[in-house]
C-alpha cells in the first residue's frame, strides 16, 4: 500500500464525480502532488487560482462574454 501511495499519482475525483469540472479536477490533484513545488504556494496562491477557476467557469456560463455590473 505504501509503495502505491509512493508511485502512483493521486486519483482523478472525476473516477468517483464524472460531473467535476476538468480544470477544477486538475487543481485538486495538484494540491495533492507529491512534489511540493507543483503545489499551490501557500493558502493565497490556491485561493488565486480557485478564484481564476471560478472566472473562468462564469466567463464560459455566459458564453465567454464578460459582463460588469455597476453598482447600484
Amino acid at each position: 500500500l505504501l509503495a502505491r501511495i509512493d508511485d502512483e499519482p493521486p486519483a482523478s475525483i472525476r473516477r468517483l464525480r464524472p460531473d467535476v469540472d476538468p480544470a477544477l479536477d486538475e487543481l485538486i490533484r495538484r494540491c495533492l502532488d507529491r512534489q511540493p513545488a507543483r503545489r499551490p504556494k501557500d493558502g493565497a496562491a490556491l485561493a488565486r487560482a480557485l478564484e481564476n477557476w471560478r472566472a473562468a467557469r462564469l466567463a464560459k456560463a455566459r458564453g465567454g462574454q464578460l459582463v460588469r455590473y455597476a453598482a447600484s
